[in-house]
């Protein structure tokens, strides 16, 4: 039932998210061409400061339409999460012979995977629009490219004292993206319960809430911690700090999710 229930919210969104993901393509394919023969036009033409400006702006335009449409679908995933279990359409969710917990399971993962893939689209879209015109004008930073990546996983391969960072430092950064996501599901639930009659309101409002208190208040402390531990231990205590922050962010997920049961639990009924 929950693959069935991931599948069913996959196939929901991607009548809206592929359409989008392929506009995002072409504008990056279009922004990539356009720096390419501009960075080509800069050695040859004579007026290099209007064409610089002439392309400069639609380049710019189609860089901010790559971002904004693949953030477009994110929110579209966090609306979804919303309407499939506060609308009419929670209705049949309710009634489905299923647990609490996989109904909740289902919603997350597919929320977490249409972030996740919303954010690859933008750094690949960053990266065939920036990067790649840079590279294939400038055949010597596409060897230093090369060498970079190889020792970077390098870091992996042959692991190290700068490894071992560059693994808890990645680690954090993909449990923080995890985070964000559960904390965000989390405050719709605990808005839409707590504000019955302004749902929508709730949700919003909660949702700068709980962001509140993450960024300012938990981050503080974290920051706090982390200079400590920089201070006193050096690079060791990087490491720790990582590790620290991980934890953290662990037990955010942790509670945002048993939060986010019990909301279910007692709105549904379902167990």
């Amino acid at each position: 039932m929950l693959t069935k229930m991931i599948k069913h919210d996959m196939r929901a969104m991607s009548k809206v998210a592929v359409p989008m993901f392929i506009a995002s393509g072409i504008i990056s394919v279009i922004c990539c061409a356009m720096l390419y023969f501009t960075l080509s036009f800069f050695e040859n033409a004579d007026n290099l400061i209007a064409a610089s400006a002439l392309v400069g702006g639609f380049y710019v335009l189609g860089i901010m339409a790559i971002v904004v449409m693949s953030s477009i679908v994110y929110v579209m995933a966090i609306v979804r999460y919303y309407k499939s279990l506060f609308t009419d359409e929670g209705y049949l969710n309710m009634v489905l012979p299923m647990s609490t917990s996989t109904v909740l399971n289902a919603k997350i993962l597919s929320t977490l995977i249409w972030s996740l893939i919303s954010t690859a689209v933008i750094a690949l879209g960053m990266f065939i629009s920036v990067v790649l015109p840079t590279l294939l004008y400038n055949i010597e930073i596409l060897t230093d490219t090369a060498e970079i990546f190889k020792y970077f996983m390098g870091l992996f391969i042959e692991p190290d004292h700068a490894s071992s960072l560059t693994v808890f430092q990645s680690t954090n950064a993909a449990v923080k993206f995890v985070e964000s996501t559960i904390l965000t599901l989390t405050a719709i639930n605990i808005g839409v319960t707590v504000m019955k009659k302004r749902r929508v309101l709730g949700a919003v409002l909660f949702y700068f809430a709980v962001n509140f208190v993450r960024e300012n208040i938990i981050s503080g402390f974290e920051l706090i911690v982390d200079a400590v531990l920089v201070s006193g231990a050096g690079s060791v205590g990087v490491v720790i700090s990582s590790i620290f922050s991980i934890v953290m962010s662990l037990a955010l997920i942790v509670a945002g999710y048993l939060v986010s049961r019990y909301i279910l639990t007692k709105k549904f009924n379902i167990e």
